[in-house]
């Protein structure tokens, strides 16, 4: 009996130095910090020692040189549009003008910018774009910390860099489509970590900021349908306060002219020219038929769903984040109704996942890095590079298309990480408990 005593006590005390052991070593994303915190400060280069000084200063470069352009008289601001709705609100006047064009938000969005129609001005443009630019910048900051922790090496700079060449057209016009990617952000961060409250709080404030977030914050709600109650208490706050603050019939009449936007912009969908997957085929002069339209749509968007959904299962809270964002702005940029170019400075954090990825390979993949700045110069440059490759054809086509073709590199990344997670689940050495009947343990790696 006491033999029996002494061996159950051994096993307990093998048992939990082994657990102890493996804990450490199942580790990779620890093991890599602490590794690269011991190399010597003269082996990293001088560009990663400053990583976060340099990354920043770009972003106040780029406000310095936004407010610049509003005081020498900036004639590219779209926060005209914005001030119509304010205009609305301040003196009970319509804010659609029926042609889906002009302020297309949400009524209440209107809100948001009565400062610029009650006084216009370059202090009030300057304080928007401050806000639009920092909303950006800190969310491709948080963006870059998961994927340092990814690869174990920093890349703000790298993110930084690319933000301000891809979001500098967004920023110069005052686009709300910057703080909008920033909520974004926010929303699927919490939502993968099971913070529904911030997270649906995000997902409405995103949604303020501009209704072509519905898309991501749909696929949030069938990832997480414990999100959807909070989401429809921020959506019915977003239709139902105007009618708290503002005469009824006039509210009435303000979203039956958001309707008609909505309707207008599906139906330039396979009319106009806009920067999106079928956009290509309308200005190439074969546009394509509604229904086929709609099968592609939905294959993408469930093949959209069941990817984030095995990243949601699988990978750890930062990786899922990350490839979630992927897919899911992806699929917003390419099939979205109204997509412009400037709207692809939401494809920076994406893109800078992979590269980063490629960048610290062992060996490095250079070509692939050299890839994704070449992208990054397509996206950029997409409608003077496009008109000057297909004089005649309006230069939408070349972002979307450059955005289609980094799908695979996408898909793949996500795949690959996947294929990690299960070896590394694979390679856990199960133990019995103690007094279990043993069963076969498998060697770790």
């Amino acid at each position: 009996m006491d033999d029996d005593i002494d061996n159950t006590l051994l096993e307990q005390a093998v048992i939990s130095i082994s657990h102890h052991a493996l804990g450490n070593a199942v580790e990779p994303a620890a093991s890599a910090g602490e590794i690269l915190a011991l190399r010597s400060q003269a082996a990293v280069p001088w560009w990663q020692r400053y990583d976060q000084p340099l990354g920043w200063t770009l972003w106040a470069l780029l406000i310095v040189v936004a407010a610049g352009l509003e005081l020498a008289g900036n004639q590219k601001s779209v926060t005209r549009a914005y001030a119509v709705g304010g205009h609305g609100w301040l003196h009970g006047e319509d804010m659609y003008n029926g042609a889906g064009s002009g302020f297309i938000y949400l009524p209440i969005s209107g809100l948001l910018f009565v400062p610029m129609a009650a006084a216009p001005g370059p202090a009030v443009e300057i304080a928007w774009r401050v806000f639009t630019i920092g909303s950006f910048a800190a969310a491709l900051w948080f963006c870059g910390r998961l994927i340092a922790r990814r690869v174990g090496s920093p890349c703000f700079l790298a993110m930084s860099g690319m933000g301000v060449i891809l979001g500098f057209p967004a920023a110069r016009n005052g686009q709300a489509t910057l703080p909008m990617l920033a909520f974004l952000v926010t929303a699927i961060a919490a939502a993968v970590t099971r913070r529904h409250g911030l997270a649906a709080a995000a997902a409405t404030a995103a949604i303020l900021m501009k209704p072509l977030a519905l898309p991501v914050v749909a696929v949030l709600a069938l990832l997480r349908p414990r999100l959807i109650p909070p989401l429809a208490a921020g959506c019915l706050l977003l239709v139902g306060l105007p009618f708290l603050i503002a005469d009824a019939g006039w509210v009435h009449r303000q979203n039956a002219g958001f309707l008609d936007v909505l309707r207008i912009s599906q139906q330039m969908q396979g009319q106009e020219a806009w920067a999106t997957f079928f956009g290509i085929f309308n200005v190439s002069g074969h546009p394509v038929p509604g229904p086929v339209r709609l099968a592609v749509q939905l294959a993408a968007t469930l093949a959209v769903v069941l990817g984030c959904r095995e990243a949601l299962r699988r990978l750890e809270h930062g990786s899922a984040t990350l490839h979630i964002y992927t897919l899911t702005i992806t699929l917003l940029l390419l099939f979205s109704p109204r997509t412009e170019n400037n709207t692809y400075a939401c494809i920076v954090p994406a893109l800078v996942m992979v590269m980063a990825v490629a960048a610290t390979a062992r060996p490095p993949r250079r070509l692939a890095v050299a890839g994704g700045w070449l992208a990054a110069i397509a996206i950029i440059g997409s409608y003077e590079l496009g008109r000057r490759l297909a004089p005649g054809v309006r230069g939408v086509w070349l972002a979307p298309l450059t955005t289609a073709l980094l799908v695979p590199w996408f898909v793949a990344s996500l795949l690959g990480e996947l294929g990690s997670a299960g070896e590394a689940t694979a390679d856990v050495v199960r133990l019995p408990a103690p007094g279990a009947a043993p069963e076969p343990v498998a060697r770790a790696a």
